[in-house]
């Protein structure tokens, strides 16, 4: 999901399997039906700040899990809403 947030987009995601550190989710298949209900998260992952410039975007930022500012809601300085390694 993505909104509008003053200068900003954000982008909110949803976390299917947080524990599968693989590039796609094709590894989900291989699990039995029992391992893949146990494994499932379901749950809202970070929020990403992206600022806009003409065509280009950048990430700005990284906010918690389940941070969903509002219209009127200040953001973090972008210090402190670094991209983190992951």
């Amino acid at each position: 999901m993505v909104y509008e947030h003053q200068d900003e987009l954000l982008v909110q995601s949803f976390l299917n399997y947080e524990d599968i550190a693989a590039e796609s989710l094709e590894v989900v298949e291989e699990l039995s039906a029992d391992e893949q209900r146990t494994r499932f998260t379901g749950t809202l992952g970070p929020t990403l700040r992206l600022g806009l410039d003409g065509h280009h975007t950048s990430l700005q930022g990284v906010l918690d899990h389940w941070h969903l500012p509002g219209p009127t809601d200040p953001l973090p300085s972008s210090t402190d809403s670094k991209p983190q390694n992951r």
